[in-house]
């Protein structure tokens, strides 16, 4: 998500890229490559300028109706109530009777903002990072997409009744036990989120915008760069870098603009299923929450894995950072210890890696591989552990290591193969992308293989999430290749 501070930042260093290319040219024209440089990096300034006047703008209007806002109009029937979505803050965020088809998008995020002050949320951080979605994704003074609106998902599924109401359904998809007012809140849950036709998670579970696990089991989202998005796709900027010189004075100045790029992420759909019995459905009082938090781990599992090494958009995955760098400059290997794993090649990577990414770079490997590093000091003298932690250690040459299970841990030097074993590297340049929001829909009926009914409902869920490499360059992939 871009917030005012990246903006200033992006624009900045945009402005420093821009002057850079027009000093060195000096009076001359520019190249024909250079050219196209300049232009694309003062478009893409003038668009980050454009962003961060709508923040500012945002911002200043919510003061505005801060210190203006009466609590309510009087009609004419002296009975009090508010006009729109902005004016009453004692009305009830989940009621939309006053929501108007032309509501504004400071309208439609004040209710957000009202809806997340009263969900029953089960901690603060879940309400800080609700807040946080809102009042970046809902920016803008354009026309509001309600299946695109966080705000109003959150509006829509983010009320006790609403919770209710999807805890029934899962038990018995008729219908038949819901009240009216919960019918209401359902019926409009669906449409107003881009549920497909499922069912919105209520959002005080909903794990794609609370992360009620976050990290558990998937480290890449500890390290790596973590966005939202609205749609099916994230847009960035990267470069190279700017080179930088001396000369003498009156000197011709050595060329060095950089090379602008627009990486993207793309989110792609992955799901999981759970079957249950109908007595289970019936009987069981938390069974919302129990099997929410099934799919969390289900979730936190399979991406903890694709971001390792998801085969990419091709196969409708994400680009898992193993994939991303398998075949690039960024991997290596140490001539001479081919199937063989020493010390020498955990300095190799760490001498690859270029110093600017060193400050914030981290190691990933199989937890057999952090076995094997802690046996390569048999004398107590190489240091390679900075600090020995409960169960992993915790820093390896000084940087910090996690645990990615689905990264190779074991090769055979009978057989010819690549072995991915190690990357160190700034995860900041692997983006995960995070379409906001799940779904579920409820499978009536599962039958065996003879077709025959078992009397179990099936819950189907899904999300959308992508992941890549935006800067190869900021990584080593260490390969410890075997021959037959």
């Amino acid at each position: 998500m871009e917030t005012r501070e990246s903006l200033i930042a992006d624009i900045a260093y945009l402005d420093a890229c821009i002057t850079d290319i027009h000093e060195r040219a000096g009076d001359a024209a520019l190249p024909e490559d250079q050219a196209a440089d300049f232009k694309a990096g003062v478009q893409l300034r003038d668009e980050k300028r454009a962003a961060l006047k709508n923040i500012e703008d945002r911002h200043a209007e919510l003061e505005r109706l801060a210190a203006d806002k009466p609590a309510a109009i009087e009609r004419g029937d002296g009975t009090l109530s508010a006009p729109n979505l902005n004016l009453n803050r004692n009305a009830d965020p989940f009621d939309f009777s006053s929501l108007r088809l032309d509501s504004t998008r400071t309208e439609v995020r004040d209710r957000g903002l009202a809806a997340i002050e009263k969900a029953p949320f089960a901690k603060d951080e879940h309400r800080e990072r609700a807040e946080q979605l809102v009042r970046y994704l809902d920016g803008g003074d354009g026309p509001v997409t309600p299946k695109e609106s966080v705000a109003l998902r959150i509006a829509a599924t983010g009320s006790d009744t609403y919770e209710r109401a999807f805890g029934k359904m899962l038990a018995d998809p008729s219908g038949m036990s819901l009240t009216t007012d919960e019918r209401e809140a359902f019926t409009r849950a669906a449409s107003l989120t881009s549920n497909a036709g499922g069912y919105a998670v209520p959002v005080i579970i909903d794990p794609t915008l609370i992360l009620t696990s976050d990290g558990s089991a998937n480290p890449f989202r500890q390290i790596s760069r973590v966005v939202p998005i609205t749609n099916d796709k994230w847009k960035g900027v990267s470069t190279a870098g700017v080179t930088a010189s001396f000369g003498a004075e009156a000197a011709a100045i050595t060329e060095g603009s950089p090379t602008l790029a627009q990486p993207t992420v793309t989110a792609h759909k992955a799901k999981a299923q759970i079957n249950y019995s109908f007595e289970i459905g019936m009987d069981y009082p938390g069974f919302t929450s129990d099997m929410l938090m099934l799919l969390q781990d289900a979730k936190d599992q399979l991406e903890a894995t694709k971001f390792a090494i998801g085969a990419g958009d091709g196969s409708t995955e994400p680009y898992g950072i193993v994939t991303a760098l398998a075949g690039t400059s960024s991997e290596i290997n140490v001539a001479g210890s081919e199937g063989v794993f020493a010390a020498v090649d955990l300095y190799a990577m760490e001498e690859a890696l270029g110093p600017r990414f060193r400050p914030n770079a981290s190691f990933v490997a199989n937890k057999a591989i952090y076995n094997k590093v802690r046996q390569f000091d048999t004398a107590g003298g190489a240091s390679l552990w900075e600090r020995i932690g409960a169960g992993m250690p915790s820093q390896l040459l000084g940087y910090n290591a996690y645990e990615a299970s689905a990264m190779d841990g074991a090769w055979d030097t009978a057989a010819t193969a690549n072995n991915y074993i190690a990357i160190l590297g700034d995860f900041r340049n692997y983006v995960i992308a995070d379409r906001i929001g799940m779904s579920v829909e409820v499978i009536q009926h599962v039958v065996d293989g003879d077709g025959k009914l078992t009397g179990q409902r099936g819950l189907l869920a899904w999300w959308r999430v992508g992941g890549d490499s935006v800067n190869d360059a900021a990584f080593t992939l260490l390969d410890n290749p075997t021959t037959a």
